[in-house]
């Protein structure tokens, strides 16, 4: 089991949030500089339509670049995954794949989720429950 420590950020935050209906699901855009990421609710995937809140940053983990996202309401548990949809350019346009981490916190640690390739500069995290999550190269 790959694990991260928790890190330190060395940019500020951003925040952007989007009601998604629960008939029709949505799409949040993710904002960072030059980059816009995607969170991406199919329909029917909530019981109720809900406001969801995204925060992400820049941080460095164990002397690695990540953009961590953490999604609001806490515990939000999804009945069909959502996607999160990353520009690899905003951590490494070279890279071949993306890994993707989230935060135990009962264990207090980063730990590995899946590692996804890169399709057209693009990678795609299924994400079942909000958590806080940390996207490497």
């Amino acid at each position: 089991v790959q694990q991260l420590e928790l890190g330190r950020s060395h940019a500020p935050s951003t925040y952007d949030q989007g009601l998604i209906e629960a008939d029709d699901g949505g799409k949040i855009d993710i904002e960072r500089d030059a980059y816009v990421h995607e969170f991406i609710v199919p329909e029917d995937a909530i019981e109720v339509s809900t406001l969801i809140i995204v925060r992400s940053s820049a941080e460095e983990i164990l002397g690695k670049s990540v953009i961590v996202f953490e999604f609001g309401p806490d515990g939000l548990v999804f009945d069909k995954a959502a996607t999160l949809k990353f520009e690899m350019a905003e951590l490494n346009a070279n890279a071949l794949s993306a890994k993707i981490f989230y935060y135990n916190l009962l264990k207090k640690r980063w730990e590995y989720q899946a590692s996804v390739a890169v399709s057209s500069g693009i990678v795609e995290f299924d994400i079942n429950h909000f958590s806080k999550y940390a996207i490497s190269d």
